[in-house]
């Protein structure tokens, strides 16, 4: 079938379907259909009317719809589809609310990793409460043993300059430095020739990637 005769179906479904029933599953072969054809906008609709949110994330996602993500984290959170806010709120560089989905969620540990990875400086609050729970639930063996930035800075190496790179970002982020750049973007600039990407904890300037 051509692409054209394909988006006709596509069409003629999502018509029928509005006036005739409202079942899911149809609506996720017209989003499938209508994604082969590439009309987004249709794919768009029917995902939504599919509550399909894992076809939405891969469509705003690939497309970097800033605006689709971060109604589509509203939509998962409300669903209790975790996984999938998280993951927006990942891609929208939304750190602490990936954070509140991990602790909302009982994962404390993921939680302090995440934080020592990419929030250093909610690292230490984090601990006190995972430590806390521990203790709350009779493992207070265990809490004696997870060491926290805050009175065991000695066993967190470089920990000062992770904290300075983490200013730095949030500095970048209060000048208008754009975290978030849709894939689009490059295409309608000819492709991402060259990406800069600063690397504030090693203390080197810029390494430059040619595509």
């Amino acid at each position: 079938m051509s692409r054209g005769n394909l988006l006709e179906v596509c069409t003629s479904l999502k018509h029928y379907l509005t006036k005739e029933s409202n079942l899911e599953s149809k609506w996720k072969q017209v989003g499938d259909a209508a994604l082969a054809s590439w009309n987004l906008q249709l794919a768009e609709e029917a995902f939504k009317a599919a509550k399909d949110l894992g076809s939405l994330l891969l469509l705003y996602s690939s497309t970097g719809s800033q605006e689709g993500l971060y109604a589509l984290a509203k939509m998962a959170t409300e669903s209790n589809r975790n996984n999938v806010a998280f993951t927006c709120y990942l891609a929208l560089s939304e750190l602490e609310k990936c954070i509140d989905i991990l602790v909302a969620t009982g994962r404390l540990p993921e939680a302090v990793i995440f934080a020592k990875t990419y929030k250093p400086s909610m690292t230490a609050g984090l601990v006190k409460l995972w430590k806390a729970e521990l203790v709350k639930s009779g493992r207070e063996k265990i809490a004696k043993t997870i060491a926290s930035p805050d009175g065991n800075l000695d066993l967190f190496t470089g920990w000062t300059e992770l904290l300075e790179a983490e200013q730095s970002r949030l500095g970048g982020v209060a000048e208008g430095i754009a975290l978030f750049v849709p894939s689009l973007k490059f295409a309608v600039e000819g492709g991402m020739n060259r990406l800069k990407l600063s690397n504030g904890v090693n203390g080197t300037t810029h390494h430059e990637v040619v595509a």
